[in-house]
Formats: structure tokens, sequence, C-alpha cells
């Protein structure tokens, strides 16, 4: 058995967040938009060249609510293990800017940080649109930079 590595700020701050006050929530929303992350793909990916052509990221439904998908994000490798078996396709773990994640959002999927765990944390879909429309815009902003060099 291995040790679990010691949490990160993310896990921390939403281990620490106060679910009723939404100062707490912001906090939690900030610190995740400036993380790195860990997903689950469904191809090898060394997290920094582009991934290959459909590569997919693992989502995963909304707990009781099976209809709705929510992309699984994890605060590190260890809460991965769970999800990892042989008839799941998504046994690549991979880190990645939080900002990926979101850019790769589908149209009315929400967020859950640490699926079937504690701590964890849900962004439900309305949230997770502005989430990803902010990542697509400072991508955006980003790449138009880069070309004017």
């Amino acid at each position: 058995m291995t040790d679990k590595p010691a949490p990160g700020d993310l896990e921390l701050t939403i281990k620490n967040a106060d679910h009723s006050d939404s100062e707490s929530l912001r906090n939690v929303l900030l610190q995740f938009v400036t993380s790195r992350v860990t997903v689950l793909m469904d191809k090898p990916w060394d997290g920094i060249a582009q991934p290959q052509e459909g590569t997919r990221m693992m989502f995963v439904s909304d707990g009781p609510n099976s209809q709705q998908p929510m992309l699984a994000v994890f605060t590190g490798p260890g809460f991965t293990e769970k999800f990892i078996s042989d008839d799941n396709p998504f046994h690549h773990v991979v880190e990645v800017d939080a900002r990926f994640a979101i850019v790769g959002l589908s149209a009315g999927a929400g967020i859950i940080i640490n699926p079937n765990a504690i701590p964890s944390f849900r962004i439900d879909p309305s949230l997770g649109k502005i989430l990803r429309d902010s990542a697509l815009e400072q991508l955006s902003k980003l790449r138009q930079g880069s070309n004017s060099n």
C-alpha cells in the first residue's frame, strides 16, 4: 500500500470550504481554475503536446441524476484509482491545467471534482458553461497575442 500524498491547495480549499458561504465557494472556484488537476482520458497523452484527435476525458453522472453528464476532475491521481478498470476505456491518468479540462466541457455538462470521494465539489452545468466561455475567451486572447509577435 502506498502512502497518500499530502493534499494540494485545491483539495484543502475544497475540504475547508463552507458550502453555505458564497465567498468560500468563490474561493474554491478561483483555486480550481488556476490549479493543475488530474483527468482520466481514453488515449495516452503527456499533458503537454497536442492530444490525439478524438481523445476524450471521462464524464460521470451526477449522482442520482443519471442523465446529467459531469466532467470528472480529480485533485490528484490517488482519487482516480477506483475508476480505473479493465472495462473502463478511461485509464490514462493525465495532469493538466484546469482550464484545459474546462475547455473540454461539453454543452450541458457540469463538473465534479473528486467524484464519489471526500472532499468533492460540484459545479453545476450553468456555471460550467460560464467557466468554459471564460476559458475559451482567455485562450483566444493568448492566441491573438502569440500571433501578433
